[in-house]
């Protein structure tokens, strides 16, 4: 290979290396080249193509990274998506559509199990409240109209929820025997109660017997909304049906300690329930009667 066609590969090569990058050496035709100088120029191009190289290898590399950081964004997006969309289509129930009506003032229930009485009668007083009503549901146990257990359970009930504020306790003559008020109220239930999810409440409790020495206790209150019962419910008042299946499991010393399934119906509100104390050896059930309704 001649002199001037080397120096034109020379010459070429670094042109397409870089178009701002001047070799060391420029040769005229004609004019004779020193091998050093060409082997500098040759040493020149291979420097700078080995450069451009590794540019082309970073590059290339962030092209990769920046895919992956798409691919990466394209994922969490769907993620999201799919997400929100589980949010937006998860059974959620309002405690409002399976509320006593409020021209039911008695409900009536046969009762059997292991704790006394046949029967209970609960009777309901409402009043209105600051932003809500205030609920009492005076409950008598019975057999054949003989008192064994008197109790009034307060709430208080917005639009948007019904909590407990408290219980009243009587001896079976309806003598006052003792009143138990939580510090903060329970929330029961709500207007938008997610199926399937736990509600857990504490609160303390402050314990006045009519005779004694005041003291304080804890309570503990947990809800599952389960589902809509599919089933018709029979009970003697009737047949129900779009009835909330509600498991609540209670621990207090003073405003009741149980595990129970309770059907609340729309428009009645409780008409069945199966209860039992915490450790599982007392048991009892309760199913609709009657209902009384103001004129």
């Amino acid at each position: 290979m001649n002199t001037t066609l080397k120096t034109t590969i020379i010459s070429t090569a670094v042109l397409f290396a870089s178009n701002i990058h001047a070799v060391p050496n420029t040769f005229s035709a004609g004019q004779p080249a020193r091998a050093a100088e060409v082997n500098a120029n040759f040493a020149d191009v291979e420097s700078q193509i080995s450069t451009n190289s590794s540019a082309i290898q970073q590059n290339a590399t962030d092209i990769q990274n920046n895919t992956n950081a798409h691919q990466q964004n394209a994922t969490d997006i769907q993620n999201n998506t799919t997400a929100i969309a589980a949010i937006s289509t998860q059974t959620t129930f309002d405690f409002n559509n399976f509320s006593t009506a409020s021209n039911i003032t008695t409900k009536n229930f046969v009762v059997s199990g292991t704790f006394c009485g046949t029967h209970e009668e609960r009777t309901i007083v409402r009043t209105a409240g600051n932003g809500g009503t205030n609920v009492v549901i005076t409950l008598k146990r019975h057999t054949s109209g003989t008192v064994c257990r008197w109790i009034d359970n307060h709430y208080f009930v917005t639009a948007t929820e019904r909590q407990l504020l408290g219980r009243t306790l009587y001896d079976t003559s309806g003598i006052l025997n003792s009143t138990a008020v939580v510090d903060t109220p329970i929330i029961l239930e709500t207007n938008a109660m997610i199926q399937g999810q736990t509600y857990v409440n504490g609160a303390t409790t402050v314990d006045t017997p009519v005779v004694g020495t005041p003291f304080i206790s804890a309570i503990i209150n947990t809800g599952i909304a389960l589902e809509i019962d599919p089933a018709t419910i029979s009970v003697p008042a009737g047949d129900y049906t779009g009835c909330l299946k509600i498991t609540t499991t209670r621990r207090s010393g003073s405003v009741g300690n149980f595990q129970r399934i309770s059907w609340k119906c729309p428009n009645v509100g409780e008409v069945k329930r199966i209860q039992s104390s915490i450790d599982n050896t007392a048991h009892r059930t309760y199913e609709l009667e009657s209902i009384v309704t103001s004129p």
